[in-house]
């Protein structure tokens, strides 16, 4: 899921306001990868 996940992720963070939290879901995707 090249791009579209990682958007997902990011929109995630941003409702959520939080970066620490889409750091960690951004590294989880990554490393599920």
């Amino acid at each position: 899921f090249p791009g579209g996940l990682e958007s997902v992720v990011v929109g995630i963070g941003r409702e959520l306001c939080t970066q620490e939290l889409g750091e960690t879901l951004r590294f989880l995707v990554l490393t599920d990868v």
